[in-house]
């Protein structure tokens, strides 16, 4: 709940820009995997970069970065994307991962919306039927509370969700 109340704000704004797409528009699937590779692909190399198998043990199962990469050479889009420094330290990290695990799940309201895309929906599937949101959620609710750990999840929310809002 704490991050949700930082972000409110945030995922708003990011859920506004991704809302005027129309998934089953060839053009706008595009686009739609062109933000998400802009901010996805940066994210978990950042994260990769600063260890976060070490403090999220379960991260590969996690990782939608191929099941991205295949939908967009499939759309025929070239990636290039920005590379950010090593994001490091459980809290940062797992403030990341709430965005990107939050992403998952709005990805399952959008599947239903993008069915013409068959073939090039593979980040949208990924994970389906696997538990991971609540895999995630008992990760991060092991975390201590204190105000340090708070700044450090709300700064690593604030800093996937700004990734996320420059993309869109």
């Amino acid at each position: 709940f704490y991050l949700r109340g930082v972000t409110r704000d945030l995922h708003a704004d990011l859920d506004e820009a991704i809302s005027v797409l129309d998934l089953a528009d060839e053009g706008d699937y595009r686009a739609f995997l062109r933000i998400h590779a802009c901010a996805l692909l940066p994210l978990e190399d950042g994260l990769e970069r600063g260890g976060v198998a070490g403090t999220f043990a379960p991260w590969r199962a996690h990782s939608r970065r191929s099941a991205l990469m295949r939908d967009c050479a499939a759309a025929g889009i070239d990636l290039a994307f920005a590379e950010l420094p090593a994001i490091a330290g459980a809290s940062r990290q797992m403030g990341v991962l709430y965005v990107l695990e939050g992403s998952r799940l709005g990805g399952r309201l959008l599947e239903g919306r993008a069915k013409s895309q068959s073939g090039r929906n593979a980040f949208l599937r990924h994970g389906r039927g696997e538990p991971l949101w609540a895999d995630f959620l008992s990760h991060l609710e092991r975390l201590p509370t204190d105000a340090a750990t708070q700044r450090d999840l709300a700064e690593g929310a604030r800093l996937a969700f700004g990734i996320y809002g420059a993309a869109a």
